[in-house]
């Protein structure tokens, strides 16, 4: 029986990483021949990527190669990723693109692990009345980028870096350091001063979604999102954090992006302390001047720990509402139902988000045409398994005790959180 097969990263790159050449009509065959049984055909093609939007560069060669199968066939690639990046590639027409948004998986079991206090990847002091941050801000940088570079610099420019926390490894790069290096003092490193050896992915401690050490030290985060082009909404850990951990936060990214957390994520805006204006600004730089301007403009009456901890104190009940609105969104499953509703709707049997209900629907090919795991796929169907569906049947699910947990950092919960994760549970 035919199945739907998934693309895998890891088999997208392959063979031909630096030499694919789609004018060669020997690539594209052998190419096109790892995902194409003639004497079985698949149903179709599926890419599942809730963490990746840059689909040129990660899936463009065997899309593409994969083109003249599919108008020869019929056949469709269904892709599934939080937007389709229109700035970069025009949609082929044998790509069907669907909003799904599978990275909220991670950002919900991260929140559930940051009030885990058996847990020391996630766990921090008290975020009562006795948390005291010192600093107005911090800003963590990893992968260099030119957005990245001017909204630092702004901030250097302005005498802002010891107001806050800036990480950024520019000194490994001579264009950074050229550029830089005219707003900060001696080419200054910038670190998180206890991660002297960080280095993303190398340690448990140095995952993406895993507070750095420094991270509370700061009232408000400043984001610099993965993806900053026009619709391309990306909810990653990077906004996740500032949001579980009940930090207000300022985001560089697509223009709009805050009225989107406002309207599609029920994020309530702090309007208290920031001014929202520059988000409607075509321009990178004017949403990254405006966001300077603000920490500019907050940073005249922070200059003590006490005042940066009275400027959380406004907000801290609404940082709270957004925490668990934030999480009560997710549990729902709503961002990923467009992919569970096209499993069952090709699904010849009554789906039950199992993986011997997936083997029988889809499977996945490395390029030398060995089945591996269902990835993101299998993923979503295990949350789906063991905390959507059970949450919407009011049993036992995956997170039912956040509020208890929560309640074990925070001395004086509001009765609003209580009601948002006890009551809609019940």
């Amino acid at each position: 029986m035919s199945k739907w097969i998934v693309i895998a990263q890891e088999a997208a790159n392959h063979p031909f990483d630096e030499h694919f050449d789609l004018s060669n009509s020997k690539h594209t065959e052998y190419y096109t021949d790892i995902f194409v049984d003639r004497n079985n055909p698949p149903k179709g093609y599926i890419i599942a990527s809730g963490a990746e939007l840059d689909m040129k560069t990660i899936y463009g060669r065997i899309i593409m190669s994969l083109k003249s199968y599919c108008e020869e066939t019929d056949k469709k690639i269904y892709v599934f990723s939080p937007a389709w990046p229109f700035t970069e590639w025009e949609k082929p027409d044998h790509v069907e693109h669907i909003s799904c948004h599978s990275y909220d998986i991670t950002n919900y079991h991260s929140g559930l692990s940051t009030y885990k206090s058996d847990d020391p990847l996630y766990n921090f002091d008290d975020i009562g009345d006795t948390w005291s941050p010192d600093l107005l801000f911090t800003s963590y940088n990893n992968r260099p980028c030119i957005y990245r570079t001017y909204l630092i610099g702004e901030l250097a420019k302005h005498n802002l870096l010891d107001q806050g926390i800036v990480t950024y490894p520019y000194l490994k790069y001579p264009d950074l350091t050229n550029y830089l290096s005219k707003y900060i003092p001696d080419s200054k490193e910038l670190k998180d001063p206890l991660e002297d050896s960080f280095k993303l992915g190398t340690k448990d401690e140095f995952q993406p979604n895993v507070l750095a050490p420094s991270y509370r030290r700061g009232v408000i985060d400043i984001v610099t999102e993965s993806r900053i082009n026009p619709d391309e909404w990306y909810l990653s850990e990077k906004t996740n954090k500032a949001i579980i951990t009940l930090k207000p936060f300022l985001v560089l990214g697509s223009q709009g992006y805050h009225q989107w957390l406002h309207e599609e994520r029920g994020i309530e805006l702090y309007h208290e302390l920031f001014d929202y204006s520059f988000d409607k600004k075509h321009d990178l730089k004017d949403r990254a001047d405006g966001i300077v301007a603000n920490i500019k403009r907050l940073a005249n009456y922070t200059k003590t720990p006490e005042q940066c901890k009275q400027l959380w104190h406004k907000v801290r009940d609404k940082a709270e509402r957004n925490f668990f609105n934030h999480m009560d969104n997710m549990r729902t499953g709503k961002m990923q139902q467009p992919l569970i509703d096209f499993l069952q709707a090709h699904s010849d049997d009554s789906f039950d988000y199992t993986y011997d209900c997936l083997s029988k629907l889809i499977t996945t090919l490395s390029p030398n045409k060995k089945q591996n795991s269902i990835g993101e796929i299998h993923q979503t169907c295990d949350f789906f398994r063991g905390t959507v569906v059970p949450y919407n049947n009011a049993e036992s699910y995956n997170g039912i005790t956040l509020y208890k947990d929560y309640s074990d950092y925070r001395s004086d919960p509001t009765s609003e959180a209580k009601n948002i994760w006890i009551t809609k549970s019940e």
